[in-house]
């Protein structure tokens, strides 16, 4: 394997290390001087990427790796520095990939603290500080400057959370239009509020509501997420279509979007990653969308050792594709990917073996082996021939690639702050030795086959010996969660979650619930202790244990101490 090193010296570093990626694409290994590296918007790669659950579109791109083959990036303890809006890295059509030994950063905000100074029935007052957070507001309008680009409410909606909220006292999230904006209706949420900003003082911002919006109740004190990049637009790093890609030491303290999405790419393997804030920044968050996120990946996904902390949405996110079924074929299928950020991707090849689920009860009704699947033109419907003609599949029902899943290998991890963790897999997970202090569930494992359109069928779940550390306590939820995301119409004697343990667990949680299960058949919930750890005021009584429609479910010697 050839080394280059690539030395450190000052300036935007970015036309080279593409130049250099793009003329180097096997058998390599790019090393790294020890020192802090600067990278910017001019000389990036630029071209048009699809990545699932964010915004499709034209992309600024640094390390752009692509159609290559055992190549290392190895950073030596280097910092890489981000300027402007890019993405820091995409690996498309790649295998034998390693990167390692670094640290992302960003030179910038990507979300903003306002601290709340009044809530009323009229309007929002938030302390915003200039001199960390730069902005002004002209028109009724947000604009929060970025280095190189300003991002204004009239043309996108801004998001708020509320970061000291706990199942006690405190709101929670929503999307905020600020002035007059050009959102067609359907971009934002019928519950987000619209409002009008002035400035009043002392890095002061007033947020006036309009008539028939919608309030919310902050309190005074709390912390804000002021979200201005919500559509996802850039992510730190994107792996799409690769085999056998691992990140190893490698650290994020702030990034847009996701830490990691990762797409129809198998064997992915993350040691020793750390997703945390950087010391004496006052930053709220480091990722503001997911931490980690794996969709229709395959072989196995493994994330051992690491620690994830302050993402604004869930740490770790496994799940694949529900396609919606339009119309019956004489040879197969065409589908039509079932939410609006699935947008340009196909989770369908040949070979693979799909099943079709019954649009109404879920029920799977039959199994379908693909012959092509051909993304049309408008990025949004899928004709997808099979070896035999369909013959129980109706327009409205679903169509999955079960097989298309990854095993997960999930142990030695701490999560701190994150809202929760998804793994909805058909193959054998592994959840061990864990230590999870989460805002919402500890752990979901989740079919969501309306809201998402994703697909969790869980087969094959073994969950022993992690620390459940308070979960739930930002919004009164269980800690442990099986369930189906949906409503529909639940045949007597069908379950969709199936063979899952869950055994000498250590659950400590300010409210009483630990467990709950739905339309899940053999599982055993066995030699976990429970330690509820304090009262809160609004609390309610209710069962440790919540199980609606499972069959074969076993709780046994397990410790309970109120």
């Amino acid at each position: 394997m050839k080394e280059i090193l690539f030395k450190a010296k000052d300036g935007n570093r970015t036309p080279e290390i593409v130049e250099l990626l793009k003329e180097n694409r096997a058998d390599v290994k790019i090393i790294f001087e020890p020192k802090e590296y600067h990278f910017y918007r001019a000389g990036c790669h630029e071209g048009t990427f699809y990545p699932s659950n964010n915004k499709y579109g034209y992309k600024y791109v640094v390390f752009f790796i692509s159609r290559a083959k055992n190549v290392t990036i190895d950073g030596g303890g280097a910092t890489f520095v981000f300027h402007d809006r890019v993405f820091p890295f995409i690996l498309q059509n790649s295998q034998n990939v390693k990167l390692e030994n670094f640290t992302v950063d960003f030179a910038f905000p990507r979300c903003y603290c306002a601290v709340v100074k009044d809530s009323t029935d009229k309007y929002l007052d938030f302390f915003i500080d200039k001199n960390k957070y730069p902005y002004s507001v002209e028109n009724g309008h947000m604009i929060c400057h970025t280095e190189s680009e300003d991002i204004s409410s009239a043309d996108a909606k801004f998001f708020l959370s509320d970061y000291d909220k706990d199942v006690e006292k405190g709101t929670t999230i929503a999307s905020i239009m600020i002035g007059d904006c050009e959102l067609p209706p359907d971009a934002f949420p019928a519950d987000g509020l619209r409002t009008d900003a002035t400035e009043i003082g002392g890095d002061t911002v007033r947020f006036t509501y309009r008539k028939n919006s919608n309030h919310l109740h902050y309190l005074k004190g709390h912390n804000i997420v002021f979200h201005f990049d919500e559509d996802r637009q850039y992510d730190t790093f994107f792996a799409d279509e690769c085999k056998k890609v691992v990140f190893e030491n490698v650290e994020i303290n702030r990034g847009a979007g996701m830490g990691l999405i990762a797409q129809f790419s198998d064997d992915i393997t993350l040691d020793r990653m750390k997703i945390r804030r950087k010391d004496g920044r006052g930053d709220l968050v480091t990722t503001t969308a997911d931490a980690l996120m794996f969709v229709n990946c395959g072989g196995r996904v493994t994330l051992k050792n690491s620690y994830i902390a302050n993402s604004l949405d869930d740490g770790f996110n496994l799940h694949g594709f529900y396609t919606h079924i339009e119309e019956i074929l004489q040879d197969g299928l065409k589908v039509r990917l079932g939410h609006r950020e699935q947008v340009g991707t196909n989770p369908f090849r040949a070979g693979d073996e799909i099943t079709v689920i019954d649009g109404k009860t879920l029920k799977e009704k039959e199994t379908l082996k693909v012959v092509s699947a051909v993304l049309d033109d408008d990025n949004k419907h899928i004709t997808v021939k099979t070896d035999k003609a369909p013959v129980f599949a109706r327009p409205d029902d679903f169509a999955e690639n079960p097989e298309r899943m990854p095993e997960v290998e999930f142990v030695d991890n701490v999560f701190e702050m994150c809202p929760s963790i998804i793994i909805a897999s058909s193959k054998r997970v592994h959840f061990a030795r864990n230590r999870i202090h989460s805002r919402c569930a500890g752990l979901r494992i989740i079919d969501s086959p309306r809201l998402w359109y994703e697909s969790g069928r869980s087969h094959n779940v073994l969950i022993e010996d992690n620390d459940f550390i308070n979960c739930g306590e930002g919004y009164d939820e269980y800690t442990l969660c099986i369930s189906v995301n949906a409503e529909f119409e639940c045949e007597k004697d069908y379950y969709i979650h199936e063979n899952i343990t869950v055994r000498n667990n250590r659950f400590n949680a300010r409210n009483g619930k630990i467990f709950t299960a739905a339309y899940a058949k053999n599982v055993l919930f066995e030699n976990n202790e429970f330690v509820k750890s304090a009262q809160f005021e609004r609390e309610t009584e209710t069962s440790p244990y919540k199980i609606e429609r499972c069959k074969d479910l076993i709780i046994r010697n397990n410790t309970i101490k109120f």
